[in-house]
């Protein structure tokens, strides 16, 4: 429900700060919006017949653009084309993304077991499961499902989305700051995981697995959520434009700055 209106008010609040440009841009009906709308419509017929939460959720955001691009013309259909599709995160995470669950759970396993080793304490990996490798002081936590890192990299794309859309003009650095939101949720869930095996080992499994396995999501999303104002900050001032890679990419081996064009010599006037 708190996802919801929170998506809910982002949507809104985009089309309220536009209201301007939505009157500039409304004009005569569109044949395109209307077929659309037509098929976001059958789409919805099918999902809500068959029971597919996903199919019906997708057609009513596809409602939400495709009928004002039909009523109010191409403009109006372009500048609704976020605050309609935004709408998808306001649903659970998608079934789509349940194919993730298993590498992500290997993948923070695995990073976890690594960090743990790396920092002095033995600990050793089974597939999901890390275990201690110190005799007598035994821990054993399964990242499960739940533990993946799928929702919150729902959620941080969500959150990145929405920022980039607010904070940033050009579409490259919107979807650059979209994609920085995978390292972040992902590196956020290993920090989480790693944080749950560091707890187990200092003051035992039980404490682990009781409040701070409940709570520490929320402090490693909201460390997470910081990243991504320093990322669109960045973003911002260019330093991920074109211009910039091709000066990385034509840097000396050594490691120097690029060679600078030397200025033309002035001619002196007798």
């Amino acid at each position: 429900m708190l996802s919801l209106l929170a998506v809910l008010s982002v949507s809104a609040c985009d089309v309220f700060l536009r209201r301007r440009e939505f009157r500039a841009a409304a004009g005569a009906p569109s044949r395109r919006g209307a077929v659309w709308a037509g098929v976001f419509l059958a789409m919805a017929w099918l999902g809500l017949r068959e029971g597919a939460a996903a199919v019906w959720q997708t057609a009513l955001a596809g409602l939400a653009w495709s009928v004002p691009y039909a009523l109010l013309g191409r403009g109006v259909g372009r500048l609704t084309l976020f605050p309609a599709w935004f709408l998808l995160f306001a649903g659970p995470v998608p079934h789509c993304l349940d194919a993730l669950r298993a590498p992500l759970r290997l993948l923070v396993a695995g990073t976890a077991a690594g960090i743990l080793n790396g920092l002095g304490l033995e600990a050793g990996r089974a597939g999901t499961v890390i275990f201690s490798g110190v005799p007598g002081d035994g821990f054993a936590l399964d990242v499960a499902d739940p533990c993946s890192g799928v929702r919150s990299l729902f959620a941080m794309t969500a959150l990145a989305a929405g920022y980039a859309h607010f904070t940033l003009e050009r579409r490259r650095q919107r979807w650059l700051l979209l994609t920085c939101a995978v390292p972040i949720a992902v590196g956020g869930n290993i920090l989480r995981v790693l944080s749950i095996c560091l707890v187990a080992a200092g003051w035992g499994q039980e404490v682990a697995a009781g409040a701070w396995h409940d709570y520490s999501g929320y402090l490693t999303f909201g460390l997470g959520a910081l990243l991504i104002p320093l990322a669109q900050e960045r973003l911002a001032r260019g330093l991920c434009t074109r211009h910039n890679f091709r000066r990385w990419i034509h840097a000396s081996p050594r490691g120097g700055k690029p060679p600078r064009r030397k200025a033309a010599a002035s001619r002196r006037t007798p």
